[in-house]
This record gives C-alpha cells, structure tokens and sequence, in this order.
C-alpha cells in the first residue's frame, strides 16, 4: 500500500515537472519574440536603403543623359529622358490634386498638377505633358479661359456648317448655269464671310521624362474620370478621358532652373502667411505658372538612404539589447517572494509520517 502510493508520487512528480518545463520553454521563447520583431524592421530598412539608393542611382544617369524623340522609342521606360515638339491643347487639360506646396513668404498655397495633352507638330501621335503645379486661383482662371474657348469653337462650327447648308444649292444652281470656264459665270454666287479662326499657337519643345503612375495610399479617394475629378496620376484613366489611346504616354516637364526648385522651409507657414498679409504679397510670379519639377526633385525622397540606414541601426540596437535582456531573463530569472503550496506540503508531511510507520 505504502509503495504504491510512493510511485504514484513518483508519477505524478515528474509530470508536474515536464509540464513545468514546457511552460518555462514557451516563456522563453516569448521573451525573445521582440528581439525577432525588432530584427525582422532592421533588415526592411537595410532593403528600403538598398533600393532607393539603386533607385537614385538610376534617375541619376538617366536625367544625366541627352533627350531622345518620344516617338522613336518602341518601349518607353519610366524615368526615360525624352524630347516632343508641338502644340498645346491647353482647352483639354486635366488637373490632379488637391496639392498643397510651400512657397517662401506666402506659406502653404493649395493648388494642382495641371496635365495636358500636345499633338505633336508633325502628326505622329498625342502626348499627356505634366507641366507642373499651379495654385487654385490659376486653375480657376483657366478652367474659365477654356470653357470660353470651347464654346467659341463650337459656335464656329456650327455657323460653317450653316453656310455650307445655305451655299450647297446656289453651288447646284452655279454648276448648271451657262458662263466662263468650267461653268463659272460671271453671276456665280460668292460664299458668305465666315468667322476667322484664331490663330494656331506655335509649337514649343518640351523636355522631361517618363513619368509613372502614382501609387495612391489608404487616405486619399479614388478618381473620378467621369466628372473630370483626379485626387493622384493614372495615365491611363485620363487618356480616356480625353479620347485617347489607354497607352498615350506622359511625360513629366523637368527644369534645371534653380528657381523652380522646391525651396527649404526656414519659417512655419503660420510667420509666413501673416508676412505675406502684412506685406501684401501677392503672387508676383503669376506668368511662370506652370511651376515644373526640378531635375534635382527627381533623386530628393522625404526618407533618404541615410535615413533608413539610421532606422536600421536603431532596430539593430534595440533587437540586440531586447535579446541581452530576454536572455538574462530567462537564465537568471529574478526571485520574487516564495509562494508556499499548504497543500503540497501538507500531503508531503502525510506521506512522511506513513513512510516512518
């Protein structure tokens, strides 16, 4: 009786302690899971380094590179440096945003990214051109222009269609008719003056590259081709607004002008504003607008490569010194005040007291 209560004690012993055991393994390796985290965000940045550093690279050598015709490429390439000579259809242009921007001594404007198409000046084919940014009263003023512009156009077309329709029988009856040569008598009908069109612009150069799709993230709202309504660039929906083939390409306007270039802030917007209010500062630049991008805009990210390079040591460190510490906790474990089990002790002191009978 006395040995078989013995090796149940065994038995039920050693269970307790495997089950400790296991239950000292699952803490161990809790212990270690933010060492693991912190690891695995080291070794994101050190990729994010490694990319964007390739990335510069390559907008490097492209925007060192000489400007080819966009109609001689087969394939063009994002970022490629590219040339197209001809004329704006500034009536048809799209605007992206809102995008605010910071300009030195009238704070942070809100304006847009206007986009338009150009017919290439000797009919190869239709282009989208990013011509740069514009304030919102920009936009307005040449939503207005063009709306105008349109409607010239169409009232144009209708009343040439008009005299057409009302010349088609005089032009019957003249063709019938006895007279000069070919039929032309002396009595033909003259044509009614039309309204003369305006003069077609001349046609500019525009230098730039290929410019990708923008990848939109979770805050922003979808485009709305329908209503002519673009919140981020997407190529292919806006060439069908317009008509277009879905692989038109665009092209992004870049400049080397310094001036275009996207200043340093070196005051809040707040102490800029109330300068710009004080002094009466209006936007004296107005004929500039569109602003292009600055070639040097093309290698300048908000996060840099030597910012994530910093990241990563920081997630270096920190998963370095939480494994120092989780390991420390798991060899040396720190002794808090017993907790006593009465009842093991007490079923501890019974089992002596029989074995001494």
């Amino acid at each position: 009786m006395l040995r078989r209560h013995a090796t149940r004690g065994v038995a039920s012993t050693g269970v307790a302690a495997a089950e400790e055991t296991t239950s000292k393994g699952a803490a161990a390796a809790v212990m270690f899971v933010p060492s693991a985290v912190c690891a695995c965000l080291a070794y994101w940045q050190y990729e994010r380094m490694r990319w964007k550093e390739d990335l510069i690279a390559t907008r490097e050598r492209v925007a060192s590179s000489e400007p080819v015709d966009i109609f001689s490429l087969e394939q063009p390439s994002d970022y490629d440096k590219v040339s197209v000579t001809g004329r704006f259809l500034h009536e048809y242009s799209l605007y992206v945003g809102p995008r605010p921007r910071s300009i030195p001594g009238q704070g942070i404007r809100p304006g847009y990214l206007v986009v338009t198409p150009m017919v290439a000046a000797d009919r190869k084919g239709v282009v989208l051109v990013n011509r740069g940014w514009v304030p919102a009263t920009w936009k307005s003023d040449a939503q207005a222009k063009a709306a105008k512009t349109i409607q010239e156009r169409e009232a144009r077309e209708v009343a040439a269609k008009h005299e057409k329709d009302k010349a088609a029988p005089a032009a019957a009856a003249t063709a019938s008719g006895k007279g000069g040569w070919f039929g032309r008598g002396k009595d033909a009908a003259k044509p009614a003056a039309v309204a003369v069109a305006p003069a077609k612009p001349e046609p500019v150069t525009v230098l730039g590259v290929i410019q990708p799709d923008e990848e939109p993230n979770q805050f922003m709202p979808a485009n709305a081709p329908d209503s002519d309504e673009f919140h981020y660039i997407q190529r292919e929906q806006m060439a069908r607004t317009l008509g277009l083939p879905p692989d038109t390409p665009l092209v992004l306007v870049v400049t080397s002008d310094a001036a275009a270039a996207v200043p340093v802030q070196q005051r809040s917007p707040l102490e800029q504003s109330r300068a710009a209010a004080l002094g009466g500062a209006e936007d004296a630049a107005a004929a500039s607008y569109p602003a292009p991008k600055h070639v040097g805009d093309l290698v300048r990210f908000t996060t840099m490569p030597s910012d994530h390079r910093n990241y990563a040591l920081i997630w270096a460190t920190l998963c370095v010194v939480l494994a120092a510490m989780g390991r420390t906790a798991v060899t040396k474990p720190l002794r808090g005040p017993r907790i006593v089990d009465y009842e093991a002790d007490a079923r501890a002191a019974w089992g002596k007291s029989h074995n001494s009978l």
